[in-house]
């Protein structure tokens, strides 16, 4: 059986062929419902997000406290720290819990097939049978026992059977997904077709000769037609589940392990890629898969009725997929659709540039630079970059790591010796500076908006806002966002080079680019076409106010003033090797941490959260939003520079994600 849903070309098809029943001979319907099996694991991943979403859960909580008593019991007598296993780690399967469902399993199964099982007791045989794998977060192991124990949580949380606040979680009824429930914990549908038979041909199986109990409790255990499949993960990645776009991309979050270098697994969500498009979903023991692809934004789902043949649904998948992306090229002209995009653009001010391999494309001005003198944005309008200013000072950082000048695995200390902070000084690496995974916490603070920001002049003015601040982990240890780094990496670039940081960034950067429109300067400096920048803090200020008393002179942390065409050259000189040659750039460019909602490399994001890697940096300060992507495939620059901060959801925002969205071919 497939199901399609592909709402850009207009298409929602059901077709099946075959038998429901081999013995009867009854032809297989396209809306029967099939066991999808472990397909389940991103409706349970959905819910905990969902709950999230409700402020009633966070990922990074422990799950100390959220399962009962008797299951805590059991796993600590087992050797388990309940307190160090956060939600995300069951999610990702790297929580070190054993799993239960192996071949010993199928083979007591094969014994008893009518054996009726609880939760409790698969969670007792996890126990029993195995130990913990390994310390939470340290490897990938795929254990249907983290959804057990999800599938409690959710309980605990929400005070409901699990498979009810699912189904209100995931919104059902709402969505027209009217033919999906647990069977024996729910009463099957009115209207809904018998159960089609699922076969294990190599072992005589057939689901309707087992208890269905030995797969029931998270780890599997919805029953559903392929429609309902398909509509379940296309309303899910639409956003009609999980209406916060941040939110629902949690479930893109990873904790890599070496186990999952070769195949990504998020949160209840595998990847897989057709024809170079991403895709993702998740597959399930009957032969059952799922996948969403956003590039077309189409979802198809599949069910194979023999598990010996279960190949067939990438074969199935690969056609499909396929069929979907002619349609799709047809349709969707993306060059023309920027362009529209571009002429309809309200409430927003700034600059947007688009090129399309190294050819201007598009280059748009929007709104005001000054308000009081309602002046107009130009196209060269010169903005404050904000954070972009990290990118520079990494490429800057990475000529000398090229010309062996820097090793990334020295510490602070092996340039700056007389650096205060001892635990700074003698274990932090350039790696960790370039990375955000220092420890040193954030400077852009109370005590920098406090500051008479005429002071900082140059480099080392900032220091003694964080030079003695405790670190707020161990080096390494993990991701936090952070200018401290930036400034320090400005600082060991002056000591290697005998120069100032400005001065190098001129010289080597921003003259070597032909970037002759950018410059750091003191916030009160005269200079032509600058733009002012207004701030409603973020959506919560009613009425704009001018920023000057919020920003400084550029730090290697923020605050240059560039163009969009400058911003433009920079991406192009990076990519075309004229700032670094390729391996600094492909050093630069190789993840080494998962921040936020993306992957970091050195000073640079890497957001694989869509159908292609995007590269680049943003910018967000008080009347300041800005963002430089490169998409890799489709050899696509945006450059977006807006002089008004906003509440993450309009203005500026909006924009970029909106263009993301059009170049990786999804509906807005």
């Amino acid at each position: 059986m497939v199901h399609v849903e592909a709402p850009e070309i207009g298409v929602s098809w059901s077709g099946a062929s075959g038998y429901a029943d081999k013995k009867s001979k009854k032809v297989l319907q396209a809306d029967q419902p099939i066991l999808i099996a472990s397909s389940i694991k991103t409706y349970v991943s959905a819910s905990i997000l969902k709950l999230v979403e409700k402020g009633q859960l966070s990922l990074d909580m422990s799950i100390d406290n959220l399962v009962n008593k008797r299951t805590k019991i059991l796993f600590n007598n087992d050797g388990y720290v309940f307190s160090e296993i956060t939600l995300k780690h069951l999610l990702s399967h790297t929580s070190g819990v054993w799993n239960y469902a192996n071949q010993a399993y199928i083979e007591h199964k094969k014994k008893n097939p009518n054996y009726r099982w609880t939760r409790d007791q698969q969670l007792e045989l996890t126990t029993e049978k195995g130990d913990p794998v390994g310390p939470p977060g340290s490897q990938f192991h795929y254990s249907d026992a983290n959804y057990l124990l999800l599938t409690e949580i959710i309980e605990h949380t929400t005070d409901l059977p699990f498979y009810e606040a699912m189904s209100k979680l995931l919104k059902y009824d709402e969505l027209g997904i009217n033919n999906t429930w647990f069977p024996t914990l729910e009463e099957q549908p009115k209207g809904t077709k018998p159960l089609a038979h699922q076969y294990w041909g190599s072992n005589n199986w057939d689901s309707y000769d087992l208890d269905i109990s030995w797969d029931l409790y998270g780890g599997g255990g919805i029953a559903c037609p392929t429609k309902d499949l398909a509509l379940f993960i296309q309303n899910y990645f639409n956003g009609n589940i999980i209406e916060n776009d941040s939110i629902r991309n949690l479930i893109f979050t990873e904790i890599r392990t070496k186990e999952t270098e070769l195949y990504p697994y998020y949160l209840g969500l595998s990847q897989d890629n057709y024809h170079g498009m991403n895709a993702f979903g998740h597959g399930g023991f009957w032969s059952t898969v799922m996948m969403y692809f956003p590039k077309i934004n189409a979802s198809v789902s599949v069910c194979v009725l023999d598990r010996d043949k279960r190949a067939l649904r990438r074969d199935i998948l690969d056609k499909v997929s396929d069929i979907l992306l002619s349609h799709s090229r047809e349709k969707l002209k993306r060059n023309k659709l920027i362009t529209n995009y571009l002429d309809e653009i309200i409430n927003f001010s700034g600059t947007v540039l688009v090129a399309n391999k190294d050819q201007i494309i598009a280059h748009r001005a929007y709104g005001l630079s000054s308000i009081e003198h309602n002046i107009n944005n130009k196209l060269d309008t010169k903005y404050n970059l904000a954070s972009i200013s990290k990118l520079i000072t990494a490429v800057a950082v990475l000529q000398l790591v090229e010309k062996g000048e820097i090793d990334v695995n020295e510490t602070v200390g092996t340039f700056l010796p007389d650096y205060p902070n001892q635990s700074v000084r003698d274990f932090v690496t350039v790696h960790q500076l370039l990375s955000h995974t220092s420890g040193i916490p954030p400077f852009y603070d109370d005590d920098f908006l406090g500051a008479n920001k005429r002071q900082f002049k140059n480099v080392e003015d900032f220091l003694p806002l964080f030079q003695k601040d405790t670190l707020s982990f161990n080096p390494g240890e993990k991701y936090q966002y952070s200018g401290s780094g930036f400034v320090l990496l400005g600082r060991i670039l002056e000591e290697v080079t005998d120069m100032d940081y400005y001065d190098y960034v001129d010289l080597f950067i921003f003259k070597k680019a032909g970037m002759t429109n950018s410059l750091a300067i003191p916030v009160d400096t005269i200079i032509t076409d600058k733009a002012n920048g207004y701030t409603c803090l973020w959506g919560d200020q009613k009425y704009f106010s001018r920023n000057d008393y919020n920003i400084s002179k550029a730090s290697p942390a923020g605050f240059h003033y560039s163009t969009t065409h400058d911003l433009y050259l920079f991406s192009k000189a990076i990519r075309n090797n004229i700032l670094l040659n390729a391996n600094s750039l492909n050093l630069m460019t190789t993840p080494k941490a998962k921040g936020y909602n993306t992957h970091i490399g050195y000073g640079i994001d890497i957001d694989q959260r869509y159908d292609e890697q995007i590269i680049g940096h943003s910018g967000g300060w008080f009347g300041i939003r800005t963002e430089l992507m490169d998409f890799i495939s489709s050899k696509y620059t945006v450059v977006v520079l807006s002089n008004k901060d906003d509440d993450g959801k309009s203005g500026a925002s909006k924009v970029i994600d909106d263009l993301k969205r059009i170049i990786a071919g999804e509906k807005i």
